[in-house]
């Protein structure tokens, strides 16, 4: 076959048998922000409601007129 002009071992020469015999790339996977950022703007708009409740009483009130939970709510939405 070869003086006829055909190479039947070319599929061993061109590299392919390598190519088996290769280890497979380990899978890396990545977690996309966008993903959970709906979940946090859900929360962050909750937040946001109650942040703007208390700042309202505020401007109405002062802030003596605050209950010891709307102070620590808007402490923690203050540290975010």
């Amino acid at each position: 076959r070869l003086k006829q002009g055909k190479d039947i071992t070319k599929w061993l020469t061109d590299g392919n048998v390598s190519k088996l015999f290769r280890p497979k790339p380990k899978v890396k996977l990545h977690y996309s922000s966008n993903s959970s950022s709906k979940y946090q703007t859900q929360s962050t708009t909750v937040d946001q409601k109650v942040v703007d409740s208390i700042l309202d009483k505020i401007a109405k009130s002062g802030y003596e007129s605050l209950s010891p939970i709307e102070k620590e709510q808007l402490f923690k939405a203050s540290k975010k």
